[in-house]
């Protein structure tokens, strides 16, 4: 048996694989593992969680742990302190319930603070909230989170059972219209936190860490009007993030009065502007990104990012630049817009959807994505948007077009209604970074809403499926703009308090079951080379034991020739490679993963022949 323990220069610092682009990366490495027939994870169906009057506007699937985690925001602002929650954080095991009280929870939390700085009184609204889960950093933590109210936006963190550890808001300069809110952990600092949003007519960007400490935060402006910032990504390996939204043109034509969707790069030490974009449809229309992920090639390889948003007022023959003169023959000039761009900001394609099975009204808006990767080793993308009278969900392949069929999705029920401030979440992992058995959307139905259907769209009930009418060439890029910033200040943040307290939950089933019929999480795709060879071949290695703490046993079958295995992480760096000598062909290899300092969670093992490579799951549990 041979022995290899890698070298110091395969070492790479170590990574917290449950950070917030968790929703994209790595749900996308590991769907290609999922097989035709896997038994049924929790639930199919739809679950509403009745929670005071609230709107959703954040939820993503555990990592840490099977179970779910939803926040809500209290639609009617409240004219006098109550008992009545300002927002609603909710944590459920597996199948959506709270069977597991030791670590679900219900809670509601009230707003205190005094912009002048004396005793603090009850704030009575919220109006953004959003939450990533993160390690507990000595403290205790296990959810960082950020919030916004007329005067300011906070950031907080939670136990496990979602008591609150540390508090820090900073003042608005002009406290009114103030909106949504994202929070991001950063991959490269765990324990750092990015924060946007926007106020009346600017925008904001805040670093800060899991004690509340802030190195920068910054109001940003354009000369040009307006400037609203909506979701956040981090660069894999350079030392910036990217914010996304929408900014107004530059004042001429052909783009004078409309606003433009904006890729701005910030270097995360100093929160200076590296470079921005500005992207529209030669129109005078509106183009906006809700959000932002990194994108995955078939390989696994992290290589730019997934936007999507929407566009109001597409180019038509018929326009006029600079007038409203402009017929529209398609939606009403409402768009859904998904795009794949690199680092750079550069678009590799964009794409408008028209759907069949909707008319998209001024509140449609791709808010979030996911990707999965199919067993042609093609990314497909999946967009979800709330369209005021239902969810929706759109497919598309790695082109940017409908050519995966069934690709339009509508779920309906229990009590559906649209608030500007509420947002669509999809998710798709489980407590170790392992594709669930299908796709989970997070809906603002005047309550917290789970929908858990299958690949194909199969959730059991309130449902539709279609095939969208067409793809339109989208938004394109059109300039750069002239971005400010002014320093923004905490200010007697000692004032700043939050009151939790315990929720008895109210679940209503819409519909659950263990299995559906119709529902498929067969991968589409066509069938590629390696598919296509003899089980002998198919069967390079075997891995044993697995999942394992660290170390684990690699046995060749059969008479392959291996050329060299790769260990690779979930955003596709290579974390170490064995070149396989004629003396290894046959023989049993120990591979040591523990000297690799790596932190729990999957990982996958490429294994390279002379006609082709085969990935393998690895999961690295202490």
């Amino acid at each position: 048996m041979k022995k290899f323990t890698p070298p110091p220069s395969f070492y790479f610092s170590k990574l917290i694989i449950w950070t917030s682009h968790r929703l994209i990366v790595l749900f996308l490495f590991f769907s290609v593992f999922l097989s035709n027939n896997i038994n049924a994870q929790g639930f199919y169906g739809q679950i509403k969680y009745a929670t005071d009057s609230t709107s959703l506007t954040t939820g993503s699937v555990m990592l840490s742990g099977t179970g779910y985690l939803l926040g809500s925001i209290r639609v009617v602002r409240q004219a006098t302190a109550t008992t009545s929650p300002d927002f609603v954080i909710t944590r459920t095991d597996d199948a959506g319930g709270f069977s597991n009280v030791a670590t679900n929870f219900q809670n509601g939390y009230q707003i205190y603070d005094n912009i002048s700085c004396g005793t603090a009184t009850a704030v009575n609204h919220c109006f953004g909230l959003s939450i990533t889960e993160t390690a507990d950093h000595g403290n205790g933590e296990a959810y960082a989170c950020a919030g916004t109210y007329t005067n300011g936006v906070f950031f907080f963190t939670l136990d496990a059972l979602g008591n609150v550890i540390t508090t820090q808001r900073w003042f608005f300069p002009s406290p009114w219209a103030v909106h949504k809110v994202f929070i991001r952990e950063s991959l490269q600092n765990p324990g750092t936190y990015y924060i946007c949003g926007d106020l009346a007519i600017t925008s904001y960007v805040i670093r800060v860490d899991f004690s509340g400490f802030s190195p920068w935060a910054y109001e940003y402006s354009t000369s040009s009007g307006n400037m609203y910032t909506r979701a956040i990504s981090e660069h894999p390996t350079q030392n910036e993030i990217v914010v996304v939204g929408t900014i107004d043109g530059p004042g001429s034509c052909p783009n004078a009065t409309a606003g433009d969707a904006l890729f701005m790069r910030i270097d995360i030490n100093s929160g200076n502007v590296i470079s921005d974009r500005r992207y529209n449809t030669n129109s005078d229309g509106d183009e906006i990104i809700d959000c932002i992920q990194w994108s995955i090639d078939g390989n696994f390889q992290t290589d730019g990012y997934m936007i999507g948003g929407k566009s109001y007022y597409p180019l038509q023959p018929q326009c006029q630049p600079c007038t409203n003169a402009c017929t529209r023959p398609y939606n009403n000039g409402y768009n859904l817009w998904m795009a794949k761009m690199d680092y750079n900001g550069s678009l590799l394609w964009s794409s408008l959807i028209e759907p069949s099975g909707i008319v998209p009204t001024f509140s449609s808006s791709i808010t979030d994505i996911l990707t999965r990767v199919n067993t042609n080793n093609n990314p497909e993308h999946y967009g979800v948007c709330d369209d005021g009278g239902s969810i929706a969900m759109f497919k598309l392949d790695n082109s940017g077009n409908n050519s995966i069929n069934p690709d339009e999705f509508h779920y309906t029920g229990g009590g559906l209604g649209y608030w500007p401030y509420g947002n669509v979440k999809v998710s798709g992992l489980d407590g170790y970074g392992i594709a669930k058995d299908g796709v989970q959307i997070f809906a603002p139905f005047n309550s917290q809403h789970l929908i858990k259907t299958y690949f194909n769209g199969v959730s059991g009930c309130s449902e539709t499926h279609t095939t969208m009418t067409t793809i339109h060439q989208g938004p394109s890029f059109v300039g750069n703009s002239n971005i400010s910033r002014t320093q923004l200040f905490p200010g007697c943040a000692n004032v700043f308090s939050l009151n939790v307290f315990a929720i008895t939950p109210t679940i209503s089933t819409i519909c659950t079951a263990t299995t559906l019929g119709a529902g498929s999480n067969a991968k589409i795709g066509k069938i590629n080379y390696l598919q296509e060879l003899n089980s002998s071949q198919l069967n390079l290695v075997q891995v044993a034991p697995n999942p394992s703490s660290g170390k684990t046993t690699l046995k060749f079958i059969g008479t392959n020739v291996i050329d060299k295995i790769e260990v690779i992480n979930a955003i596709g760096q290579i974390i170490l490679v064995q070149k396989i000598s004629k003396e290894m062909q046959g023989e049993e290899i120990d591979l040591n993963l523990q000297s690799l300092l790596l932190e729990e969670g999957v990982y996958y093992l490429k294994v390279s022949t002379p006609t082709g490579e085969r990935n393998y799951k690895l999961i690295f549990k202490y």
